[in-house]
């Protein structure tokens, strides 16, 4: 079986020039998984009536899932890199040139956009390298 991924491209930038690959498998602006409960405790499903947006050069590895928002968009971040089985739920913001690694997951509303002061994202503050 031959595996393939997409490579989108857009007809006013540079030759060369390729806007985000998307590998095989992955799944862009599925439904969320969003239920509001009434009185008796029953599960209904919120409509996910947003979008996703990729930003330039992003990549999505293969079988990743990635959910439009509820009301808004679940963004990705220009240069961003997703490795195979990531999952971004609905409403997510990832920032830009981040590297998430395999079956990374995040779910609900989430703003990863601005590291803290001084860290750099994906690296914790206490790695050998800051010894």
């Amino acid at each position: 079986m031959k595996t393939t991924a997409a490579e989108i491209r857009s007809a006013f930038s540079p030759p060369g020039l390729i806007l985000a690959m998307i590998g095989a498998g992955a799944v862009i602006g599925s439904e969320g998984y969003g239920f509001a409960q009434d009185a008796r405790g029953r599960s209904h499903p919120i409509p996910q009536t947003g979008t996703v947006i990729l930003g330039d050069c992003v990549r999505v590895g293969a079988n990743c899932c990635i959910d439009r928002a509820a009301y808004r968009a679940t963004r990705i971040g220009a240069g961003t890199k997703l490795d195979n089985l990531c999952h971004i739920a609905h409403n997510v913001q990832i920032g830009e040139d981040c590297l998430l690694t395999a079956k990374f997951c995040v779910a609900g509303v989430h703003d990863a956009r601005q590291p803290h002061q001084g860290e750099r994202p994906g690296r914790h503050p206490r790695s050998p390298e800051h010894l």
